[in-house]
């Protein structure tokens, strides 16, 4: 696979590791041959050494394009939650669940009051709503690979789907219904070390009525709210020409492998590497993952 250097000094290490011996600094635009995948934390420079994946961008990535009419489904899904549960609080930690109506409930502890949810349940639950309007069954199964924090979102479908695409190169993607976008705000108290692009933040995308092109999030400080991309685009700015801001398209059917749904609805067939394979989303996921 190709590579494109997307952050100024990009390092080559001689081992998977920042600790070990520094081979070399790479340029921003800059190419590299790779035998890995979409996601690795480190990416094997075929020429020797090893760069960290998160300052990179996938040379050339582009999304096949699914069935209008699935578009359009998903497109109604998440438009009709986001005004369903607009207003709904954010909350770390909190998430989502959908019940036998399609409803939504949400986590109750000590920590969430069941009215919060914070962005990756939300965008979990919204886009397992999507699926459901081709089969149920495969929906809450299929979309088990979101029930984990923002950045493994991405590089689950990015792993599932080989496509990721990263910084400005996004300004050149076809924007449509169920693309999802991760970006790194910053260092956050929850950046785990499991984080492998320091996603901490995701939102989906859908287009309003009118034709504007929308993203649907749960922020801090607003809960549950829709933006138009062009005010979104503007405000992190800077994350993207820093190589901070990373696409994942749940409907691509790229290399054969897509989630966009069939005959037989939606598959994981050929799917890989599954941060979290466990639960699906018809019960109150099991693990609150902040972020």
């Amino acid at each position: 696979m190709r590579y494109m250097v997307g952050v100024s000094g990009t390092k080559i290490f001689s081992r998977p590791d920042p600790n070990s011996a520094l081979l070399g600094v790479l340029d921003p635009g800059s190419t590299i041959d790779s035998p890995d995948g979409t996601v690795e934390r480190w990416i094997n420079i075929a020429t020797g050494g090893h760069v960290a994946r998160r300052n990179l961008r996938q040379a050339e990535a582009r999304f096949s394009d699914p069935p209008l009419d699935s578009v359009m489904a998903v497109n109604d899904a998440i438009l009709t939650a986001t005004r369903q549960w607009d207003g709904i609080q954010y909350g770390m930690g909190c998430k989502a669940w959908i019940k036998g109506d399609d409803g939504l409930s949400f986590t109750r502890n000590r920590s969430c009051n069941g009215d919060q949810v914070d962005c990756s349940g939300w965008v979990a639950a919204i886009m397992t709503l999507a699926g459901r309007r081709f089969s149920v069954a495969q929906a809450n199964t299929t979309f088990r690979i979101l029930e984990t924090h923002s950045d493994g979102q991405i590089v689950n479908v990015g792993r599932h789907t080989g496509i990721i695409v990263s910084g400005t190169d996004i300004d050149r993607v076809g924007r449509r219904a169920g693309m999802i976008f991760g970006i790194d705000t910053g260092q956050r108290r929850h950046d785990t070390p499991d984080r492998l692009l320091g996603i901490d933040h995701i939102v989906a995308g859908f287009h309003a009525a009118d034709g504007t092109y929308m993203i649907s999030q749960s922020s801090g400080g607003k809960g549950v709210n829709a933006l138009s991309w062009t005010k979104w685009r503007a405000q992190f700015d800077t994350a993207f020409r820093e190589n901070r801001v990373h696409c994942a398209d749940l409907m691509s059917a790229q290399a054969g492998a897509g989630l966009a749904p069939g005959d037989g609805g939606w598959s994981l067939d050929g799917g890989a590497g599954l941060s979290h394979p466990d639960p699906v989303f018809d019960k109150e996921p099991v693990r609150a993952l902040a972020g």
